[in-house]
Parts: structure tokens; sequence; C-alpha cells
């Protein structure tokens, strides 16, 4: 599952698939209802999916996620040293530009 959740990254980044096939809390609220709906096995299914797909894009490497600290220590583990407080200051400022644009 973690494979398709980065595929379809891939996809959308490439522009291989639209940007609309994201949604938000209010979405997923009602994609959990109607899985609900159908069983248990079904709504356990979407949960897992779900957790799968949030944990892979909480790996990226963007400095405001667990993947861009995780960066951080394998810059660290190449350099030597640890990644200053201003470059670290400094990308944490740029994502978050990023993501509210």
């Amino acid at each position: 599952m973690s494979i398709f959740s980065l595929k379809m990254l891939g996809r959308m980044v490439t522009g291989q698939l639209s940007w609309k096939h994201l949604s938000g809390p209010v979405t997923i609220a009602d994609f959990a209802g109607q899985s609900a709906q159908m069983g248990l096995s079904y709504y356990l299914g979407f949960l897992a999916v779900i957790s799968i797909s949030l944990g892979v894009l909480n790996l990226l490497p963007i400095p405001l996620l667990d993947g861009g600290h995780l960066m951080y220590y394998v810059i660290e583990i190449i350099k030597g040293s640890p990644v200053s407080e201003r470059a670290m200051s400094s990308a944490s400022a740029w994502a978050s530009r990023c993501c509210s644009s």
C-alpha cells in the first residue's frame, strides 16, 4: 500500500494525475461513513489505507514533517556535524511558505 501511495504522489508531481484527487478531512470523513455503512471490514480497511498514506506522506523529506528531521540526521551523518539552527529554521520557513501558498 505504501508503494501505491508513492506511485500516486509521483504521478501528481509529474502531471499524470490531477491534484484534484487530493482530499481534505471532510471528504475523508464522508468516505469513512460510507465504508462504515458497508461493514466493519470495509471500515477497517479504509482506516488502514488512510493510516498508511499519512505515514508515507509524513516520511517525505519536507522540513516540517518527520521525514525532514530524518533528512537532517542523514545530513549530519554525511557532514559529520549537526545542521545549524539557522539552516533548519530557514528550511522550515521555506516549507511553511510553500505549504501555505
